[in-house]
């Protein structure tokens, strides 16, 4: 029996984009300078926790810094963990590349396009909300030519919307633009933590795209409880599940 739906909330890296080694090679460039290359698969995972925390930090406190400069504020803790003085300039310089890579390296994985045009000529509302920069999120949905599937105002950053997934604050505001219900609409993403712990205390059907990430998990996503309502391997089996469709 297909779901009852009006409104599907993608994110965006890691759902719709694949670009699971794009900030692995900026950290691997950065630590070859600073002499620490052994440091590179233990340094990406400090370096996304670090992220994680601050964001949490933020949400508990109600307070809202831009992605940029959570981004800078994370790398500089996992600098501070390891012992490695840097100037500001070489932090700034490296948490510019680590996002810019997204823009620049992600592309679609195989089957989005296809599934979002089905879902579209389906009258069903879509929308993106990713922890990201806005100018990133939106220059890769024009880069592809995804943003056609979106209405302006439902392509949601972080920044856009001045709080984080997984804070309720976030999918009250994409719910106030899609105009729908927390029953009408469904989250699809790959972070347990930040879409479907999130999405699921607010409210919303969950489903989790589990398509690995290079082997790195946050430690926020490995301590999640919570389960999604559906699981998939790829964006395909979202036709199945929502519209009958093999």
């Amino acid at each position: 029996m297909p779901l009852k739906f009006k409104a599907v909330v993608f994110d965006a890296f890691g759902t719709l984009f694949k670009c699971f080694n794009c900030h692995q090679q900026v950290i691997d460039e950065m630590l070859s300078l600073l002499g620490k290359p052994y440091l590179s698969r233990e340094f990406h995972r400090e370096w996304d926790d670090e992220t994680d925390e601050i964001i949490s930090d933020l949400i508990n406190k109600g307070g809202f810094i831009d992605f940029y400069r959570v981004n800078v504020l994370a790398l500089k803790r996992t600098m501070d963990k390891h012992g490695l003085i840097v100037q500001d300039q070489f932090i700034e310089k490296y948490s510019f590349k680590a996002l810019k890579v997204f823009e620049e390296k992600s592309k679609p994985f195989q089957e989005v396009k296809s599934t979002l045009k089905n879902l579209k000529n389906k009258g069903v509302k879509l929308a993106v909300l990713s922890n990201a920069r806005h100018e990133e999120l939106v220059n890769c949905l024009e880069k592809w030519s995804l943003d056609k599937y979106f209405s302006q105002e439902l392509i949601v950053s972080s920044d856009k919307a001045e709080g984080y997934k997984p804070s309720q604050k976030v999918f009250t505001y994409i719910l106030g633009q899609l105009g729908t219900r927390e029953e009408e609409t469904i989250m699809v993403g790959d972070s347990m933590y930040a879409d479907i712990q999130g999405a699921k205390e607010a409210g919303l059907k969950t489903v989790y795209v589990e398509r690995g990430n290079g082997g790195l998990v946050s430690t926020r996503n490995r301590a999640v409880s919570v389960k999604p309502d559906f699981t998939v391997r790829n964006l395909n089996e979202l036709l199945i599940l929502f519209l009958g469709e093999e």
